[in-house]
C-alpha cells in the first residue's frame, strides 16, 4: 500500500466508517475494532460496499445459452444468509445465497443455489437481454418487432395498449447486450 492509502484507510477509520484487516496473502478479511495499525503484518481496507442483492421473483438466464432457442429460465425464489464461516460474525458476511427454481426449462423441478459471485458471472437478468417480441394490434392481429430489444426499450416503443400484449419470443434466443 502506498502512504496515501494508508492515510486514507486510517482517515476513514476516524469518520467512523467500518475498516477491515487481513493478514498479509489472506483472503480472511475481519472488522477492525480498535486503531492499532500493523502495516508490515496486516493489510488493511475500508470495508466494500454490499453489491446490489437481486430480490425474489426476479427472472435470469444463463449467459453461456444466448443465441440459443429457449434458453433455461430460472427465477429466484429465495435469498438466504450463508453459512457464517469460521471465524466470522453474521454482520461480517457479504454474500448472499440465491435459491434459483426452473420456470422455462425441460425440468421444471430444477433447482439452483449460487452465491452472488457466481450469479453476476454465469447468469443475466431475462429484462436485461436483448429478445424479438411479439405485440398484439387493436385488430388483433399478432406482430413481431424487427429488432432486439431489452424490456424496457421494446415497452418504450409500444404504444400503452400493445405494451399489455408485448411478450418475448423466447424460441428466437437471445442476444446479449453489447457491455456484456
Amino acid at each position: 500500500m502506498t502512504t496515501r492509502e494508508m492515510i486514507e484507510v486510517m482517515e476513514a477509520f476516524e469518520r467512523g466508517e467500518e475498516i477491515q484487516y487481513a493478514r498479509k496473502g489472506s483472503e480472511d478479511w475481519f472488522v477492525l475494532h480498535t486503531g492499532m495499525w500493523h502495516w508490515d503484518d496486516y493489510d488493511y481496507r475500508i470495508k466494500p460496499k454490499r453489491k446490489k442483492r437481486h430480490p425474489e421473483g426476479v427472472s435470469f438466464v444463463y449467459r453461456r445459452e444466448a443465441g440459443i432457442s429457449n434458453p433455461k429460465i430460472l427465477v429466484i425464489t429465495s435469498v438466504e444468509t450463508p453459512v457464517i464461516k469460521a471465524n466470522k460474525k453474521p454482520y461480517e458476511q457479504d454474500e448472499a445465497i440465491y435459491i434459483l427454481t426452473g420456470i422455462k426449462t425441460t425440468d421444471k423441478n430444477a433447482v439452483v443455489i449460487m452465491d452472488e459471485d457466481n450469479l453476476e458471472k454465469e447468469l443475466i437478468r431475462v429484462d436485461d437481454c436483448l429478445w424479438y417480441w411479439e405485440y398484439q394490434t387493436i385488430d388483433g392481429d399478432w406482430r413481431k418487432l424487427d429488432y432486439r430489444y431489452a424490456t424496457e426499450q421494446a415497452q418504450a416503443v409500444m404504444t400503452l395498449s400493445q405494451q399489455k400484449t408485448l411478450a418475448p419470443l423466447y424460441a428466437l434466443g437471445f442476444r446479449l447486450p453489447k457491455e456484456q
